[in-house]
């Protein structure tokens, strides 16, 4: 595969939807990754994703690339970036991508991934891309399950935070972006009176924009 090299940024994958982000290239990540996985030792990946519709199928295709190049794959379904890398640690997985176009407009989509417990950046991003255009991949087999971690991330945050000396009220403006299933529900349950805007994650972003600037 030929992806556009522009696209493998340094800190992320992230690009125009069908014309750099598709589904096939979803798919070798997923091989790509895996791959990388499993030459270590390692088979165990968590993948979640934010709102935008074009997640529900980027996020098979990886998963099924990852499948194929031998991980177990732990399938979160859609949630903020935050609760993904929570859940990496939560359930010692080796490893974790977020498809997600961040704070960019709904034509956009893209891969935050973690590896061993780290950011996954830099040199690592381009050897990733480098392993994709040789399609250099492991061949085994592998497995996905499916996980609701919502209320266990809510529920260890509400512990492991100190809530304010008086009750707040508190405006939450999520954007329609996928914030919106934790925040609201996080911060009722420290005691604050939450008035909600736009909380309902919606992809094509009617309102404005995801992006908490």
């Amino acid at each position: 595969m030929q992806p556009n090299k522009t696209i493998f940024r340094e800190y992320d994958i992230r690009g125009i939807l069908g014309q750099d982000i598709t589904d096939e290239l979803a798919f070798h990540i997923g091989r790509a990754l895996g791959s990388i996985l499993a030459e270590e030792g390692k088979t165990s990946l968590v993948v979640g994703r934010d709102c935008r519709p074009s997640g529900i199928a980027l996020s098979a295709e990886l998963i099924r690339g990852a499948e194929m190049s031998g991980l177990s794959v732990t399938n979160i379904g859609m949630v903020p970036t935050p609760l993904q890398y929570w859940a990496v640690q939560h359930l010692g997985a080796a490893g974790g991508v977020e498809i997600t176009g961040s704070h960019n407009p709904s034509d956009y989509n893209g891969f935050k991934m973690t590896l061993q417990g780290k950011p996954f950046y830099g040199d690592d991003i381009q050897k990733l891309y480098a392993r994709i255009v040789a399609e250099d991949y492991v061949d085994a087999s592998g497995q996905t399950q499916e996980r609701d971690l919502v209320a266990a991330y809510i529920d260890e945050l509400a512990q492991n935070l100190h809530p304010a000396k008086r009750p707040l009220k508190v405006v939450i403006d999520a954007g329609n972006g996928t914030g919106g299933i934790t925040a609201c529900e996080l911060y009722t349950k420290l005691g604050h009176e939450v008035i909600p805007l736009y909380c309902e994650p919606d992809g094509d972003f009617p309102n404005h924009h995801p992006d908490p600037t």
